[in-house]
């Protein structure tokens, strides 16, 4: 194999481990922003809060996608609870939305 093809492979898996790992600290955002639309002024601003955090899980539930196919950590079966929580809270805070919205 190509020197440049292990360079040009390493820096790829360095910046999608990056990607991850800032993804991973901003996971705890999606807490904060639920916990902020609890504390919501109208149920527009509830609705908009609660969409906010769906778009950050949805956001994490990729990176933990990728971070299992491609495989970047050592044991990435270890990644299949957290998909499958990512994957059940993106389907209530999609259910609390469409609820939210349907008694406008």
């Amino acid at each position: 194999m190509p020197s440049c093809f292990r360079v040009d492979q390493h820096r790829e898996r360095r910046k999608v481990a990056r990607g991850i790992n800032a993804n991973v600290k901003r996971s705890t955002l999606n807490f904060e922003l639920q916990t902020e639309s609890q504390a919501a002024e109208s149920r527009k601003d509830f609705i908009h809060k609660m969409k906010l955090a769906l778009k950050e899980l949805k956001e994490t539930f990729r990176w933990l996608r990728l971070a299992h196919r491609v495989p970047l950590i050592e044991k990435p079966p270890l990644l299949l609870p957290l998909i499958q929580e990512t994957d059940e809270l993106i389907r209530i805070f999609t259910k609390s939305i469409e609820t939210a919205e349907s008694k406008q």
